[in-house]
């Protein structure tokens, strides 16, 4: 089966059958780590703990997501070389926020930029790393210089010292001071445990790219009271998965067409294994036409020898329904509800000699709807009917009492459609809508015996497709 024939069969899978209303959980694909967020927990920061520099950290900096995150610290920047003057006294005494380091040069402090987090004391670096308060803010050492995160990537770091305003970190000979909170330590590093965490998600979410799935949107939405959560689905369509970026809180899935699914612990939004999908759908259209194979086989059991005349078929229907013949010779049988006149609004099959079905509405109002179209909405699903004029002869109007009766005949392939999909599903809930356009419409549930007689009669008409006569021969 090819793609597009695979489309419109699971197209027809979801019109048809009652698993559109609820998608089976069986074929739910677990997002599975892709909920869950990898985090480097304040413990992991002691004193010897080996630590790296995190993927999404580095991913931060490629984006320049960072340039904002650091704006409140300082770093002593080189502006010339000190004067003899002022080598000699130490200090610089037209501008007081400028310092001279051990190298005999002239610093300022300058705002740190979004890649500025780790920096490395100069050679022969015997100060502290504890940041200095100024009148402009909080100022990293003189002696200490920017480091460029890009080339310790993929390191182990070994944690020498850990104090509440940085960490000191090691690798062989080199080290490197990180001021916590510019930005939080958690995000920049990540434990050794937490690393092969992100590795094994990583590849987990790898495992996603070209995946044609079905996607459903949910909605959740806390209720007054906070005890409960209400989920909302909403209609589900085709995707595939071209591209996966996972981090250490999130994974966002981008999907052909454009469309950008992000994944993180509050997602409700479901995936279904569209090979699953068919594979239900194949096993569910077997259960129905076995059911309607059985019903067709014991009805026709029951009108053997003398075919299905319209007494028979009245009396093996009577426990439901009753038939009535029409002014129109054309339509023969339409089945109602047993015992009761036709009611204000309904919805009914007709049965040809021939076998054909088609579906009729009925409204009765005072002034009428002149209603030409309906839309059936069978468990999550909407069905539209064909358009029929109001000056066709499949539409009717009767005057009665001050009362207005409208007949609407649907007989094009698309209400076959919906007739067969009521008959299929009789148990699920029916809502008809009938329409005028715009905001003239009416709606009605159809009742549960009204789905019944829609069955049987789908039933019998498929008794005479197969050669049962409705009169009987003489």
């Amino acid at each position: 089966m090819n793609g597009k024939t695979w489309l419109c069969a699971l197209s027809c899978f979801l019109t048809l059958s009652p698993v559109s209303a609820q998608l089976p959980t069986a074929c739910e694909r677990p997002w599975g780590l892709l909920k869950e967020t990898v985090t480097t927990q304040a413990e992991d920061f002691y004193a010897g703990a080996e630590v790296y520099l995190s993927a999404d950290y580095l991913q931060a900096l490629q984006m320049d997501d960072l340039n904002a995150a650091s704006s409140r610290l300082l770093y002593y920047a080189y502006v010339r070389p000190a004067s003899r003057k002022e080598l000699k006294e130490g200090t610089i005494t037209e501008n007081p926020v400028e310092v001279i380091d051990q190298a005999g040069n002239v610093l300022a402090p300058k705002q740190t930029q979004g890649k500025m987090h780790l920096f490395s004391p100069v050679e022969a670096y015997t100060g502290g790393f504890g940041l200095i308060t100024t009148p402009a803010g909080k100022v990293v050492p003189p002696g200490l210089r920017p480091a460029q995160p890009g080339l310790i990537e993929g390191m182990s770091l070994t944690i020498v010292e850990n104090t509440a305003e940085y960490l000191l970190l090691t690798r062989g000979d080199r080290r490197w001071v990180f001021y916590k909170g510019y930005p939080p330590e958690t995000f920049v590093f990540e434990s050794e445990a937490s690393r092969l965490a992100q590795l094994q998600k990583n590849r987990q979410a790898e495992a996603w790219i070209g995946l044609n799935l079905l996607y459903q949107p949910r909605t959740v939405e806390m209720t007054r009271s906070a005890e409960a959560a209400l989920v909302t689905p909403s209609a589900a369509r085709e995707i595939r998965i071209t591209e996966v970026t996972s981090y250490a809180d999130r994974v966002i899935l981008t999907c052909a067409g454009g469309l950008v699914i992000t994944v993180d612990a509050m997602t409700a939004d479901v995936v279904y294994e569209t090979t699953c999908l068919q594979v239900q759908r194949q096993q569910q259209r077997e259960a129905v036409l076995a059911m309607a194979d059985a019903e067709e086989a014991a009805l026709a059991r029951a009108l053997e020898p003398d075919g299905l005349s319209a007494d028979s078929l009245r009396m093996i229907l009577s426990h439901r329904f009753l038939s009535r013949t029409l002014t129109s010779q054309e339509w023969q049988h339409v089945f109602c509800l047993d015992g009761t006149d036709q009611p204000a609004l309904g919805l009914s099959a007709c049965l040809l000699p021939t076998g054909a079905v088609c579906l009729e509405s009925h409204l009765t109002a005072p002034k009428g709807l002149y209603h030409t179209r309906m839309i059936v909405f069978i468990g999550a699903d909407s069905l539209v009917s064909s358009r029929v004029p109001t000056l066709d002869a499949r539409s009717r109007r009767v005057y009665r009492g001050g009362m207005v009766t409208e007949e609407v005949r649907f007989d094009a392939p698309e209400d076959y459609q919906i007739l067969e999909a009521i008959a299929r599903q009789y148990q699920t809930p029916v809502r008809v809508r009938l329409t005028a356009g715009g905001h003239f419409y009416q709606d009605f549930e159809l009742s549960q015996a009204a789905r019944q007689a829609i069955r049987d009669t789908w039933l019998a008409s498929n008794l005479l497709k197969k050669g049962v006569p409705l009169v009987a021969q003489h």
